[in-house]
């Protein structure tokens, strides 16, 4: 019987006969070593692929043989030219993968991405096959032939290794603090649908205390990805995109996508098993349907036949998509999709050398395709889409919905004027989202709250502490807002800028180890402030000074579409750790429970700009000590650092557990 076997470093398949089971042969592709699996260690019969020689096979064990004990022989100069081969397919694969994520048109990460790429092109690659990628190479090879085997509007299976998710208790989430909720993240994250993989939840629930069953609840998952990888959590409180279901009544579940990569550092280590990691769970189905089943199970506050799941750009194709898989969805919220995953990276796709790199590349996009599912979308929907988007298409979001009402689907489509694919889903995308939520979860025997309207003047202290008489409290709309007449495709809407507040409230309350702005030589643009946004503070840099003693922010953790305008007196400088009162300084140490790709060096630009974004962190103060696995940073006591630092790193892609001595 033949057997199949994957190579490990240029993902080709290749078929070679039993009698050279457990045997060492050569990659016809890129001259990589490959061992042939035992029959024991193969599980089914393999389908046909390339093949290696017979002949080969055995003359190379033969050769090993008959060679002279304590004998080096020297290489020749054919299997050194092997690495080199091995090397141009490493290089093709993050070649596919910047192209592909071209797509989505984010462009200064992806420019960073491209340039950082172009740099490497001239140095050898070393070290290419990480831990993730031994892992999951073989298994991955397999799903990905399945794929392309399959129909196009198969759906994904739901209980072939699904996502286990969490008990929500102590034990499992932290508690942080938030200016407006109930927020908590997953301090032991839970294995994902693939070895080497984890998966995070974040919970965000509104203020007071609720009966059983008495909360909607909306599925979020992060945006930004070229449907090829996933993402980690936010785990942003604050965040714009989910804040506002929050502030109407609604609980919140975040969840992340596994094939975490990132593309403003990017690493030939992880790409590839990003990839894999994704398909194998399914385009983030799997990581969708965890999420569903703990709001389910888990929460007991959240109503079972109120759960809804939304999300913007790729989150909101992903929600589309796990739409045509869970028909026990209340509905679906979909800002400014890519529908056509297939069409939208086309281009990319003609490359032949991404169906080398990336095995299965095209039928996998295509299966992940929400217009590949039209007709197996069973739960409502409520589309919106910006007429004149920039990245994806507002006419295939307006054809999908033509062709899901034709196919029976009960669907709300609504358009708007503007051409910025983020702000107008901010404004007015998300009060109409809701304002479309809300007309559908309404108490039996009542009229549901108009999300749009303005809400009750109430202090946060008064509104923390109250029990909810309703499942919503009325979202606040901006003084142009149009979102409180009727909606309609024939009749778009106007996207609103947000109004710049000249006074802001004065905040309540003083970051410690921080100073004042006196002179406006102190904010030279890039210099890290903790700025005042909310009820709370958090870590920004400086934009630009504006006359008038005010300063432009950019908050660490938002996009640049949040940058904000402040007066002096809401923006502070941190101190330097030598200026610190050493009683205000606290170290955190936590135990390392997975080597980082890249090991310290890189991981510690991306851990360190997450920790940025903290009041209270101490510039440069991280530690990553790999052989003790042990991890350390300092923070100022008191601050929002010392609570939130754990899933800052878990943001940056660094798994810890507080630390436990191991010593007796």
């Amino acid at each position: 019987m033949p057997i199949k076997v994957t190579c490990d470093e240029c993902f080709t398949t290749l078929t070679v006969g039993s009698q050279h089971a457990g045997k060492v042969a050569k990659c016809k592709t890129c001259g990589a070593r490959v061992r042939i699996p035992v029959a024991e260690e193969v599980d089914e019969p393999q389908s046909s692929g390339p093949s290696l020689v017979d002949d080969e096979v055995e003359e190379r064990s033969l050769r090993r043989r008959n060679s002279k004990p304590g004998v080096k022989k020297r290489k020749s100069g054919r299997n050194s030219k092997s690495g080199d081969g091995s090397n141009h397919w490493k290089s093709v694969a993050v070649t596919v993968v910047v192209v592909l994520l071209f797509g989505f048109k984010f462009a200064g990460r992806i420019n960073r991405h491209w340039k950082a790429h172009q740099a490497r092109q001239g140095a050898a690659q070393d070290g290419w096959g990480g831990q993730q990628s031994g892992q999951l190479s073989t298994e991955n090879a397999s799903s990905f032939n399945q794929s392309a085997a399959s129909d196009p509007s198969e759906l994904y299976s739901l209980t072939d290794a699904p996502i286990h998710p969490p008990e929500f208790s102590s034990a499992t989430f932290r508690e942080i603090p938030t200016s407006y909720a109930k927020a908590y993240i997953q301090s032991v994250p839970m294995p994902g649908a693939s070895p080497g993989t984890l998966a995070v939840l974040g919970v965000y629930l509104p203020p007071g205390d609720h009966e059983p069953g008495s909360l909607p609840c909306i599925l979020f998952a992060p945006a930004g990805t070229p449907m090829i990888h996933g993402n980690p959590l936010d785990g942003n409180p604050e965040n714009p995109e989910f804040a506002p279901y929050v502030k109407a009544g609604f609980a919140v579940v975040e969840f992340s996508l596994d094939g975490w990569y990132d593309s403003s550092n990017p690493s030939d280590a992880a790409a590839l098993p990003a990839y894999q990691q994704f398909s194998a769970a399914s385009a983030g189905v799997k990581n969708a349907d965890a999420a569903f089943r703990f709001a389910r199970n888990n929460l007991p506050a959240v109503n079972p036949k109120q759960i809804y799941i939304a999300g913007h750009s790729s989150a909101g194709t992903l929600a589309l998509l796990y739409a045509a898989h869970q028909p026990q969805l209340a509905g679906c919220i979909a800002y400014a999709p890519q529908v056509d995953v297939e069409g939208h990276l086309r281009e990319a796709l003609s490359d032949p050398r991404a169906h080398t790199a990336l095995p299965g590349i095209r039928a996998f996009v295509k299966r992940s395709s929400p217009d590949s599912h039209v007709s197996q979308i069973r739960v409502p929907v409520f589309a919106f889409h910006a007429i004149d988007d920039e990245v994806t298409s507002c006419a295939k979001t307006r054809q999908f919905c033509n062709q899901l009402r034709e196919a029976g689907g009960d669907v709300k489509f609504v358009e708007a004027q503007g051409a910025d694919h983020y702000q107008t889903m901010i404004s007015p995308g998300l009060q109409t989202g809701i304002k479309w939520v809300a007309s559908r979860v309404g108490p039996a025997g009542t009229v549901a709250v108009d999300a749009s309207s303005p809400a009750p003047a109430q202090s946060p202290a008064s509104t923390a502490g109250a029990a909810m008489s309703s499942p919503f409290r009325p979202v606040p709309s901006e003084p142009s807002d149009p979102a409180s007449t009727p909606l309609s495709p024939d009749r778009p809407v106007s996207a609103a800028p947000e109004q710049f507040n000249p006074a802001p409230p004065t905040p309540a309350t003083e970051p410690s180890q921080t100073r004042t702005i006196e002179t406006e030589s102190s904010l030279v643009p890039g210099t890290r402030v903790i700025a005042h946004q909310g009820l709370r503070w958090v870590g920004g840099e400086v934009v630009e000074n504006l006359p008038g003693q005010m300063v432009k922010i950019h908050f660490l953790q938002l996009p640049a579409a949040f940058d904000k305008a402040l007066p002096w007196s809401h923006v502070r400088l941190p101190l330097a750790e030598p200026a610190i009162d050493k009683d205000a300084l606290e170290t955190l140490r936590y135990n390392l429970i997975q080597v980082p790709q890249g090991g310290a060096a890189g991981a510690r630009p991306l851990v360190e700009a997450e920790l940025l974004a903290l009041e209270g962190y101490v510039a440069d103060s991280l530690n990553i000590d790999i052989r003790a696995k042990r991890v350390a940073l300092k923070v100022v006591r008191g601050s929002s650092a010392e609570t939130e630092a754990t899933f800052a790193l878990l943001r940056g892609q660094l798994f810890v557990t507080e630390f436990k001595s191991t010593r007796r």
